[in-house]
């Protein structure tokens, strides 16, 4: 039997922030917070502490994907 190991469930938030970091993607800890409390993306509760996977933040990475043209906001300008 063959386990990607991308798909273990071994990372805590700290260490998941740091893989996605580390692959140069521009994550922060409070970005990777909010999508735990949001719950887009989910942990694994094992024991008294959630784990999470390399392919669970990649996931969440490619759910932020917007399609089509972004165009920001226009701002009043104050006169």
């Amino acid at each position: 039997m063959s386990v990607d190991p991308n798909e273990v469930t071994n990372l805590n938030r700290e260490q998941l922030f740091q893989a996605l970091l580390g692959l140069g993607y521009p994550v922060t800890r409070f970005m990777l917070k909010v999508a735990v409390q949001r719950r887009e993306i989910k942990p694994t509760r094992l024991g008294n502490a959630n784990y999470y996977s390399l392919n669970d933040g990649l996931r969440w990475i490619a759910s932020r994907r917007q399609d089509g043209h972004y165009h920001a906001p226009e701002t009043v300008a104050a006169h």
